[in-house]
């Protein structure tokens, strides 16, 4: 589950963390290519991208997160992108310059 990690001491410098982050999404693109050639069920989307990256992060002890946002485009299509947030590290999976509203987790009342 992808909640806000308890997070001590750092095990890994940002710069480092960079690095490892841009290998796990190169071995993502390989992934991809692969199953492009073997008909598989494999996709790399940026949801995929997004945990790959955030996990990476949260082993190397930086407190990422994933986050989710909606937008509405052409003829009411909805679009939906995700990206990661870690105070510290530059991330390869980020918002983009597009204007998405964030999906929070709603308070539940029982």
């Amino acid at each position: 589950m992808l909640v806000e990690p308890d997070v001590g001491a750092h095990r890994a410098s940002p710069a480092d963390a960079e690095r490892t982050v841009r290998l796990a999404h190169r071995v993502l693109g390989r992934l991809d290519r692969l199953r492009r050639l073997s008909n598989d069920r494999w996709r790399v989307t940026c949801l995929y991208r997004s945990v790959t990256e955030c996990t990476v992060l949260r082993e190397l002890g930086f407190p990422a997160r994933v986050v989710i946002g909606a937008r509405a485009v052409e003829n009411g299509v909805l679009d939906a992108h995700a990206w990661v947030e870690c105070v510290g590290v530059p991330c390869a999976s980020t918002r983009g310059d597009e204007p998405y509203e964030v999906l929070a987790p709603a308070s539940i009342h029982l």
